[in-house]
């Protein structure tokens, strides 16, 4: 069985970080059992979700709001699943 491995801090701050298109994007990713929302650059996100459909909504209305921007959707180990464009 393949055990699967959460996002650390340390990961999760190499996600936001890592692009040259730092603050156009907004992430769903995985916080313990719950889905986070946030957006490039920002400390606290924008907000906590029991599921991961949930956070998907959110984001992909907070593209829709601002046609710059545009979400990635991490899966648990980090990597990106999905890209939502505003």
């Amino acid at each position: 069985m393949i055990k699967q491995k959460q996002i650390t801090p340390k990961i999760l701050l190499r996600i936001v970080e890592s692009s040259t298109t730092r603050g156009l994007r907004v992430h769903v990713l995985p916080r313990g059992d719950k889905w986070v929302v946030r957006k490039d650059g920002s400390i606290r996100a924008s907000g906590i979700f029991s599921s991961k459909e949930q956070a998907v909504t959110v984001a992909s209305n907070i593209v829709k709001e601002n046609k710059k921007l545009y979400a990635v959707v991490h899966d648990r180990l980090g990597n990106v699943t999905q890209r939502i464009n505003g």
